[in-house]
């Protein structure tokens, strides 16, 4: 690894202990998933049709609530590649502003394109933000979906108490 790549680690490292303290100080647990939790979503996720028409509405909701908390571990991590995301445009953009001007191109996103292409530094920072861009889109739309699932069984829940 390079000693660009070194130092945008440490810069990124030293953002995301400044997120963990302040999650800490407003009372959020560590976003740590238990085993049980992950293995118990993925159960409820792989549900039949028929298994599902089973579950009583007491389970039902279980699995609504089990599934609403796996959706929000997934959602906070969804935040944190989006916090990634914002620091590594952040910094690139620090690195080649100074450029900026010197460069002959049409628009600013061109201008920046041509500024990334020749700075080892601020491209480390552009992998980042690309990578955690396309984890970002993935969680975002895993955790909508699981939320979904959730809200149907919260619904099957219902239907089953009336029914």
């Amino acid at each position: 690894m390079t000693t660009e790549a070194n130092s945008g680690k440490s810069k990124f490292e030293k953002a995301e202990q400044i997120l963990e303290d302040f999650e800490t100080s407003i009372g959020l647990p560590p976003n740590k998933m238990s085993i049980s939790l992950l293995d118990e979503a993925q159960e409820l996720l792989a549900l039949s049709r028929e298994d599902r028409e089973r579950l009583t509405c007491e389970e039902c909701a279980e699995a609504a609530l089990t599934l609403s908390q796996y959706a929000a571990h997934i959602s906070r991590a969804c935040q944190r590649e989006e916090q990634r995301m914002v620091f590594a445009e952040d910094e690139s953009d620090r690195i080649i502003a100074p450029f900026i001007t010197n460069v002959s191109a049409y628009g600013k996103w061109e201008k920046r394109l041509s500024l990334l292409a020749n700075n080892k530094e601020a491209q480390s920072f552009e992998s980042m933000r690309k990578e955690a861009q396309a984890k970002y889109k993935r969680l975002l739309y895993f955790s909508q979906r699981v939320d979904k699932v959730a809200d149907a069984y919260r619904n099957l829940s219902i239907i089953k108490k009336r029914g």
